[in-house]
């Protein structure tokens, strides 16, 4: 299955889906027709199909939004949710899930009309349009410029993701823990800035560090992740259990509410 990270938009959000076609669905996961979902969510949908992957894992659908119990069950599998995806489809070019992200390449586009001379044939001179890219905020960059990093549910959905593809106002980016890569052959050296990227690694399930140096990277994940925003203040602490719980798992030490027990003077001072 592919997971999917994306800006939700404005809350409450109103989906256009019918509540007896959504409990139908909850109970026995009869078939929810695609073109009642937002765009966005139906692009995911078409993206994870062209990857020949048959499931997709969409937290507004495969969470009761109004069931208090579901969230706080589903919170605790976030690690493994995005850890354990084939690929994470990311979009970063929307702002909400009323957009449509498959064709927004208009912001690194310019159309410039020119002239060409074709001499086979001796056809006259014919009036074409040349597509030029802007390439001063390449798809990497483009990634740390947007929205959905400024996002808190977003951070650890990319840290825990093992692969992801990047749909962003500058084209396709794709990233895993051996890679980055983009669209444009000229921009293939041009890695995306990521200041976690160790604490990114040792997150995977075959890494081994010390407790002491996963503590400190810990904290500067704790230090981005403060600067984000999110839409609901009750969320602080659950956006950012998936990534807690792998921290534990990797020092053998037990989390509670921020804080790690084998470390818990330096996190009440830091």
């Amino acid at each position: 299955y592919v997971a999917l990270s994306y800006c939700w938009g404005r809350i409450p959000y109103n989906m256009p889906i019918k509540e007896e076609e959504m409990s139908d669905f909850k109970k026995s996961l009869a078939p929810l027709p695609v073109v009642v979902l937002p765009p966005l969510i139906r692009d995911a949908i078409e993206v994870a199909r062209r990857l020949n992957i048959n499931y997709i894992w969409i937290d507004e659908l495969c969470i009761d939004q109004t069931d208090e119990e579901d969230q706080k069950r589903e919170f605790e599998k976030m690690q493994n949710i995005y850890t354990m995806a084939y690929a994470t489809i990311i979009v970063t070019s929307c702002g909400s899930n009323q957009e449509s992200f498959r064709y927004r390449r208009k912001s690194c586009m310019t159309e410039t009309p020119f002239t060409i001379q074709l001499n086979e044939g001796g056809e006259e001179s014919k009036q074409k349009r040349l597509y030029l890219r802007l390439t001063d905020l390449p798809a990497p960059t483009f990634v740390n410029s947007t929205k959905w990093n400024t996002r808190g549910w977003t951070l650890q959905e990319d840290l825990l993701s093992r692969r992801k593809i990047f749909f962003t106002p500058g084209g396709l980016f794709f990233e895993c823990h051996e890679l980055q890569d983009v669209e444009d052959i000229n921009l293939k050296q041009m890695p995306r800035p990521l200041p976690l990227t160790w604490f990114r690694d040792k997150l995977m399930p075959d890494a081994a560090s010390k407790n002491d140096s996963i503590y400190h990277e810990w904290y500067k994940v704790v230090q981005n992740y403060s600067q984000r925003n999110l839409s609901k203040e009750s969320d602080r602490l659950p956006a950012i259990q998936g990534l807690a719980n792998r921290v534990a798992e990797m020092t053998g030490d037990k989390y509670h509410l921020g804080l790690f027990r084998g470390d818990a003077i330096r996190g009440l001072l830091w």
